[in-house]
Parts: structure tokens; C-alpha cells; sequence
């Protein structure tokens, strides 16, 4: 359970697809652009992050089983089966014939969807106008086209095993989902009232100018203030839980001061995801780590406490933090790029008509 929680919560940003999560990040950086540069003077694609996380997918896999292996299995001990609370022992059951069936039509209709994804996109309905990904539709739009692929799929499934049988019971596993989202929604709408608020008294501007001007008469810049503003953001993050909340009050200040001294949004945009990423697995504001120990309790070791999973999580988000900034570290040194069209700095031309 540790070691899943640490891929899930500590590797969080790490993945080999594009999730909803590059979209909404991105789409929080280009707002806070638009307000300091003008609208539409320079914006980050969605898949601005996509190859360094590719890459950091395969490398703390490597990092977390090693700490599976080497930290936490050592420090358990042995596993008595039938402990939890409920005192059953968790069996492994078959899945029945009638859901494999589901789960094949299931794929078939995921299949189907993706072929029409990819016919929109040759037909150019989903590229851009020189039949390209970056700045088109499909990537703009990767959000409700990602929600479509699982509600088609997810609804395939529940009409195969008969849970859904009508439309008013897709409307009530919907409607139980976004239950569980309003906090979600009510930081959405907090969020966006409070970047319009900065970008209306010009504070995030007066605070970013004078930041950067501190950083550039100081000569602290390049990699020991990456590494000090990726702890930062892992330090906020274990009181902070929302990766959306902690941007959108951190991106109005440093977006626009690390621009203003050459560095590229998608480069400081990637330098956060690593801070708010490591840190989630040990906060104890983590809605996630009171529901796994409750799982714990119930159905394997009714005598795991907090204290079980914060003294093991906690050194292993560390090593993990470390080894992570590391490899941020000595990817950045190579020169190349953190995405499609991104690296750590701004391109000449563009920084000369930006910074200007």
C-alpha cells in the first residue's frame, strides 16, 4: 500500500500519457501570461512538460521500488494475514465471465473512440492549420476529449454487466461522482476570482518586476534557485493540498519574475510540478492518507496507526525529493527539451520581443 502510495501521490506528475492535469496547469500559466504580457503574447502548449515526465515516469519507478525493496519492506516486518479489524482474510476472486465480456466491449468501444480521434486529426479537424499537434484543437481540448474516452468506456462497461439500464441511472453515478468534486469546483471558482483580482491591481506585476530585479542584483539565479523554489513548493504542498490551489496563488508572482529573467513558464511550470509532486505521500493534510490507513485498519492490520505510514512515507518522500531534483538537475544540463518546442530558456526571438 506504501509503495502505490508513493507512485500515485509522491510520483504524481510523472506519467507517460498527457493527463488532465498538464492541461490544467498549463491553462493557469497561460492565464497568469495573458494578464502580465497581453493576451495571446506567449503561451505553453499542454504537452510543454510531456518528455521530461515521460522520462521521470521510468526513472522513480526505478527510485520507488529500490525504496520498496530497501526501506519499507524491512521496517514491516512480517505480514499476518487476518488482522484487520473486520478479521477476514482478503481473498483474490475471479473476474466473471460476464465481466470479461464487458471489459473487451469495453475496449472495443475505447478502440473505436481513438480511431475517430485520430481521423480528426489527419482530416485536420483537431490539428492545427499546417496539420501539426502544438497549438491545435486537440491538445487545447485534451481535457473534454480525456473525459469523453472514459465516460464512453465507463458507460460501455456499466451497460455490459446491467448496472446501468437507463438514463436516469447514468445520471445518478454521474451525479455521485460530482459530489465528491464540489470542494473541487467551489477552489475553481476561488481560484479564477483570484488571479482576475491580482491581474487587476497589478500587485502580481509590481512583486514579479521587483523579484526579478532582486534575483538578477543578487546573482542568485540558474540551478541553486530552481532547487530552493522546488522546496519551497514542497514545503507549501504539505499544507496545501491542491496542485491547482498552490499555482494559482504561487503563478502570478513567479511566472512572471523568472520570465522576466529568461527562463521559459513551461521551464518553472515543470520546476513546481517536482515540489508539489514529492511532498503529497507525507502531509498529514492528505484526505488520501487518513482513507488508506482506515483500509489498513479494516482489512489488514487493525493495529496501524498514523504514525505507521508517516515514519516510513516520510524518509521516502525525502530520497525521493532528492533523487528527483538530482535528475531535474542533470536533465536540465543536457539541453534538452522538457517537451515539444520547450526548453529551460526562452528562445531568442521570443524573449527579445517579450522581454522587451
Amino acid at each position: 500500500m506504501m509503495c502505490a502510495f508513493l507512485g500515485t501521490q509522491a510520483g504524481f506528475s510523472a506519467n507517460i500519457i498527457i493527463a488532465g492535469t498538464d492541461g490544467l496547469l498549463a491553462g493557469i500559466t497561460n492565464t497568469v501570461l495573458d494578464g502580465f504580457f497581453g493576451e495571446g503574447a506567449y503561451h505553453v502548449e499542454v504537452v510543454c512538460n510531456w518528455f521530461f515526465m515521460i522520462a521521470s515516469t521510468f526513472f522513480l519507478s526505478i527510485v520507488i521500488a529500490m525504496l520498496d525493496q530497501y526501506l519499507l519492506e524491512p521496517r514491516l516486518g512480517t505480514y499476518v494475514p487476518g488482522k484487520g479489524s473486520s478479521g477476514e482474510v482478503i481473498e483474490i476472486v475471479d473476474v466473471t465471465p460476464e465481466e470479461n465480456r464487458a471489459l473487451v466491449k469495453s475496449g472495443l468501444a475505447a478502440l473505436l473512440y481513438i480511431i475517430v480521434i485520430v481521423v480528426g486529426f489527419l482530416t485536420r479537424v483537431l490539428s492545427n492549420e499546417n496539420g501539426g499537434i502544438l497549438s491545435s484543437p486537440l491538445l487545447s481540448g485534451i481535457i473534454p476529449i480525456l473525459f469523453g474516452l472514459f465516460f464512453i468506456t465507463g458507460l460501455t462497461y456499466g451497460i455490459s454487466v446491467k448496472n446501468i439500464r437507463s438514463e436516469a441511472d447514468v445520471s445518478k453515478h454521474v451525479i455521485a461522482q460530482l459530489r465528491t468534486m464540489a470542494p473541487f469546483l467551489a477552489s475553481v471558482l476561488a481560484s479564477s476570482q483570484f488571479i482576475q483580482l491580482f491581474t487587476w491591481t497589478n500587485i502580481g506585476t509590481v512583486l514579479s518586476i521587483a523579484g526579478a530585479d532582486l534575483l538578477e542584483a543578487t546573482g542568485f539565479t540558474g540551478i541553486p534557485m530552481l532547487i530552493c523554489f522546488i522546496i519551497l513548493c514542497a514545503f507549501i504542498n504539505l499544507f496545501i493540498g491542491s496542485g491547482s490551489a498552490k499555482w494559482t496563488l504561487m503563478a502570478p508572482i513567479f511566472v512572471p519574475m523568472l520570465t522576466l529573467i529568461g527562463y521559459d513558464p513551461a521551464f518553472i511550470q515543470l520546476a513546481y510540478r517536482i515540489g508539489d509532486s514529492c511532498t503529497n505521500a507525507m502531509s498529514p493534510m492528505s484526505a488520501y492518507l487518513i482513507m488508506i490507513l482506515a483500509i489498513a485498519q479494516e482489512k489488514y492490520d487493525k493495529d496501524a496507526k498514523l504514525g505507521t505510514f508517516l515514519s516510513n512515507l516520510v524518509p521516502a518522500c525525502l530520497i525521493m525529493l532528492v533523487c528527483w531534483i538530482i535528475f531535474f538537475v542533470l536533465y536540465s544540463m543536457t539541453g534538452l527539451p522538457i517537451g515539444p518546442g520547450a526548453y529551460m530558456h526562452l528562445p531568442a526571438e521570443v524573449a527579445a520581443t517579450l522581454l522587451h
